[in-house]
């Protein structure tokens, strides 16, 4: 709010002839007065989504007058320019939440501006669960939480079970540099952990770590700092007693200062307990040691302190009775069966594939998550009866909600909820064990509106992207600004038949795709306004039929598109006043094509640049008018030379975005990494990404998949669509750093 200040009498009359001398005042003409320095943040874009404590702010600044720019502050940090802040950059902290990146901008006539550009950054971990580990969910009921184990990022999440909000416990992957500027805790590294337990007293979380024989241990994880420990090696021990074959799961006995632990082959395990002080093993339950069934493939377990019983679900895998819920003595290691509808001991459904189990002292009542049969199931401690809550009961879904796909983990919240954890929907869901109904956590999305499920293919519409889906069968409309998604066009009414490339007519003001490519492939047109739809190029149309279309790009001078396809090895060309279809240039060299090309045309509308990501890998140029070509990058594949940068540099690559002016194309690839290849020399280089073999450049969310780029080069960035990810997001040219534009981790159409 600007102050007031009032004038009285004679001091009025020399303060008004003060300005007059010094020109000010209304003696000029009216004459405006000097204006503050312009600035433009470039990098990153607003209302983007982060997941690191550092950022590289990047953007331009002016000064209309033709001062000299003095300085430039972000958040009260000094840029660094070499150009007198024409271009500029500056490192900042950041923290959880909102961040809000305002930019000061200062000349050398004393002209100040306080917000010349504001953008907003929201800063949390993402993605979502990727790859949980068998039995993979803990609940720590006080704090209202749930541990996670990710096998894929080798990391320990936890989800508050109120907001859905991530936080990052510890990881153990290079890649993974989220929010901390210690990345998760320091320690042993973890592989595929899984089967967390949660140590009350002491709010530890203990999981198993390993792939093979050897490196199988129980790790311990500090939930406050993410250090990870070791807490038990069968490797690494001088305790006497039977020694382990293979460590299959473990839980803590703290009453008795011990560890209970499954180990074993598939059709000969055991139950070993292991002494905390002196680490002497002993055998509880299996061969050689109490009455009942053998076990078959036991992990799943829950231990009754207070009855000294250890319950364990026996997924048997060799021929005979189904699966059975046991019940193990560990006074004398006697083994009873509670539960199997093979040996008829308890009604309902049969138990498939037990990856997690959990009891309910109030109910007395198990839960069980059956991955095979995709449900949860309870089991009536006494009676030994079976019973689907929630999921599929033969062809009936029993409840409301997402779909299970891929469970792997539920436990009882309280008797009448339970939280589950399926690899395929990204973030836990709550459970009502009444009616059954699902419901995952809130959303921390980029943008509102409906999931991307395959996005395939994507055009920019001034601030809006079209993004195809093939599987959601959707054309989506995403707001560059919001980063709000809405279907344009999609479902079973609509036309559409899974779209899959897609690019802008601009002189016809339409979108063109093609869709239906699994049975008969054709080329659409739709008004971006009305939402028309209209037949371009059909299978009645003339010329060689459409086999499997990978890639298309507008031929704006000859009013035609090009498609490289794969099932016919060719480049086709398709004119859009009649649809007609011809080959172009049909002494191509076909090698790459069938596993994939992607096209782009230069900016003279005569030089096609086409990438194909084969077992070789090459970048070519094609002269539309003369037919003659050029490898750029990769091996020749006519000679067999290689040109430029290591061999195979451009393998599986797919996405090509141009900007001639500095004689670079950039490529999506393999490994999430973005490479740009020098059109001169052919030598690659990765301007952004997260491979681990690499040396990536950039910091922020991971590329898994990216498949489409734009390149935005007023701004130095590229506007990139990653498959796996579901999301839209910016990579910056000069930092390699990367932001999201727009993403869900939940279903909410």
């Amino acid at each position: 709010m600007r102050s007031r200040m009032r004038v009285h009498g004679g001091a009025a009359i020399a303060l008004l002839a003060l300005l007059t001398g010094c020109g000010g005042g209304g003696s000029t003409g009216g004459a405006p007065a000097p204006a503050a320095p312009t600035a433009q943040i470039q990098f990153p874009p607003d209302n983007v989504l982060y997941d690191e404590a550092v950022i590289t702010v990047s953007g331009v600044a002016r000064d209309a007058q033709g001062d000299d720019i003095v300085s430039v502050h972000v958040n009260e940090v000094a840029a660094h320019s070499d150009d007198g802040f024409a271009t500029w950059s500056v490192s900042l902290p950041l923290t959880v939440g909102e961040n809000r990146l305002v930019v000061e901008t200062l000349d050398d006539s004393g002209q100040h501006a306080a917000e010349a550009d504001v953008v907003t950054v929201q800063v949390r971990a993402f993605p979502a669960l990727r790859s949980v580990g068998e039995g993979g969910l803990v609940l720590d009921k006080a704090n209202n939480r749930a541990f996670v184990s990710d096998g894929d990022r080798r990391a320990v999440y936890t989800f508050d079970l109120e907001t859905g909000q991530r936080t990052v416990v510890t990881s153990s992957r290079p890649a993974d540099k989220l929010l901390n500027a210690e990345p998760f805790g320091s320690g042993p590294e973890m592989v595929l952990p899984r089967h967390p337990g949660l140590d009350g007293p002491e709010s530890r979380v203990l999981l198993i770590s390993g792939a093979s024989r050897l490196d199988r241990r129980v790790m311990e994880i500090n939930p406050n700092t993410g250090e990870r420990s070791v807490f038990y090696s069968p490797e690494n021990t001088s305790g006497s007693g039977p020694a382990f074959d293979l460590l299959r799961s473990a839980i803590l006995d703290q009453a008795n200062n011990r560890l209970l632990v499954t180990e074993g082959f598939n059709g000969n395990m055991r139950v070993l307990a292991v002494d905390l002080d002196t680490e002497n093993r002993t055998l509880i339950s299996g061969s050689g040691r109490g009455s009942g069934p053998g076990l078959e493939v036991t992990e799943s377990l829950y231990l009754d302190a207070g009855a000294n019983r250890l319950f364990a679900v026996d997924n048997r895998s060799v021929s005979g009775p189904s699966r059975r819920l046991l019940s193990i003595d560990l006074a004398n290691g006697n083994r009873t069966v509670l539960s199997s509808s093979g040996e008829n001991i308890g009604t309902g459904p049969a138990i498939l594939n037990a990856t997690s189990l959990d009891f309910d002292s109030e109910t007395h009542r198990f839960l069980i998550a059956d991955s095979s049969a995709q449900r949860l199931l309870t089991v009536d401690r006494e009676t030994g009866d079976r019973q689907v809550v929630s999921g599929l009961l033969e062809a009936e879904m029993i409840g409301e909600g997402p779909a299970l796909r891929r469970l792997r983990a539920a436990r009882f919240l309280d008797s009448h909820r339970a939280v589950a954890v399926d690899d395929e929907l990204e973030v836990p869901l709550m459970v009502d064990l009444g009616s059954g109904a699902r419901r995952l956590l809130p959303s921390n999305a980029i943008g509102a509106g409906p999931r991307f499920e395959e996005p395939h293919a994507m055009a920019r519409l001034g601030e809006r992207l079209v993004v195809a889906d093939q599987t959601a069968n959707a054309l989506f409309s995403v707001d560059l600004k919001t980063g709000d998604r809405t279907v344009m066009l999609g479902g079973a009414s609509s036309g559409l038949r899974e779209p899959a490339l897609l690019t802008l007519d601009p002189t016809a003001n339409r979108l063109l795709f093609v869709d239906d490519i699994a049975q008969a492939p054709r080329l659409m047109a739709m008004d971006p306004q009305t939402l028309l739809l209209s037949s371009v190029s059909g299978p009645e149309a003339t010329g060689p039929a459409l086999s499997n279309p990978v890639s298309m790009v507008l031929d704006a001078a000859h009013h035609r598109v090009l498609l490289a396809d794969a099932g016919g090895q060719r480049i086709t060309a398709i004119h859009l006043a009649t649809g007609e279809r011809t080959l172009l240039l049909d002494d191509l060299p076909v090698r790459g094509i069938e596993l994939g090309a992607s096209l782009a045309l230069g900016a003279d509308g005569n030089t096609l640049f086409m990438l194909a990501g084969s077992s070789d890998g090459f970048l070519l140029s094609l002269n539309l008018t003369t037919g003659e070509r050029h490898t750029l990058s990769g091996e020749d594949p006519d000679t067999g030379d290689l040109i430029g940068g290591p061999e195979f540099a451009l393998f599986g690559c797919f996405g090509i975005a141009l900007d001639e002016a500095r004689q670079r194309a950039y490529v999506s690839c393999p490994e999430g990494n973005i490479q740009q290849v020098d059109l001169d020399t052919g030598h690659v280089s990765v301007v952004s990404g997260n491979s681990e073999e690499i040396n990536a450049g950039g910091a922020g969310p991971g590329l898994v998949d990216p498949v489409a780029l734009i390149a935005d080069l007023d701004n130095q960035r590229l506007l990139v669509l990653d498959r796996a990810q579901r999301a839209v997001m910016t990579a910056d040219l000069r930092s390699g750093d990367r932001v999201v534009n727009s993403w869900t981790d939940v279903i909410t159409r």
